[in-house]
């Protein structure tokens, strides 16, 4: 069992550690083969306060049904209380069918997202799906961007907001090429938080599928924007296959 992709609603940073009465995960649960787990299964979600080992200081125990691609989305604090305040950083540890996936996920650094019937916390997406065939794009020197079909989204906010931006996908290089994923958003190539590029924009090198997991934070003003994930393909004669993918968006305004 694996955790492909593990995210908690995040917004716009800050030091304070109050904790709201629920919190936001999305993830994706994959078997031994590779394959999406589309059965219910037992999770325990225990927040701890070190990336190993360390103090638990929050479980509880939830019954999940991923989606036909594996992906889900639960609260955390709906069974068993949060408490009032968390460490500092702060580290999610989970375990499906009592195998514990590996490595935790780790938040504190921003405040956390609340489920409230006033939220005005807005989620856009798009996918690519298993089923759709791959795009092939032919490589170069230099490499030139390409837009991934199916990994964009277009929307309004009403006001400026912190865009919380999680995606993930499949991609292969061959037989020389080199690949290299990137988040845009309205036309611009986007940091990681911190401002370090390749720490969630990775660069990958044939011959075999690889798969991107990555998450980018920005600001952005009122209006419509674009976010969109493209990639360059190294290597004359060489060829890049792009598979499915997703591409979720969460706008938190300011």
């Amino acid at each position: 069992m694996g955790l492909l992709l593990g995210m908690l609603n995040l917004a716009k940073p800050a030091h304070a550690q109050s904790v709201p009465t629920i919190i936001s995960h999305q993830g994706r649960l994959l078997n031994a083969s590779n394959q999406p787990v589309t059965t219910n299964v037992s999770v325990v979600f225990a927040i701890y306060d070190a990336a190993s080992a360390g103090n638990q200081v929050w479980t509880e125990t939830q019954s999940i049904t991923p989606d036909s691609l594996g992906f889900y989305e639960t609260f955390l604090g709906g069974v068993t209380a949060l408490p009032s305040t968390l460490p500092n950083p702060s580290y999610l540890q989970i375990t499906v069918q009592s195998e514990t996936l590996s490595p935790r996920l780790q938040f504190g650094s921003v405040p956390f997202a609340q489920k409230a019937g006033s939220s005005r916390v807005q989620t856009y997406s798009a996918q690519r799906s298993p089923t759709q065939a791959p795009v092939t794009v032919s490589g170069s020197n230099p490499p030139t961007w390409n837009a991934i079909p199916g990994l964009s989204t277009t929307f309004s906010v009403s006001r400026s907001s912190t865009l919380d931006i999680n995606y993930s996908g499949t991609i292969l290089g061959y037989p020389t090429a080199g690949v290299h994923t990137f988040l845009f958003v309205d036309g611009n190539p986007i940091n990681c938080p911190g401002g370090v590029a390749d720490s969630c924009n990775p660069g990958y090198t044939p011959p075999n599928w690889v798969r991107t997991s990555n998450v980018g934070l920005v600001d952005v003003g009122s209006g419509s924007h674009t976010v969109e994930i493209r990639f360059i393909c190294y290597g004359p004669g060489s060829t890049c296959y792009i598979g499915e993918g997703f591409l979720v968006v969460r706008a938190y305004p300011q």
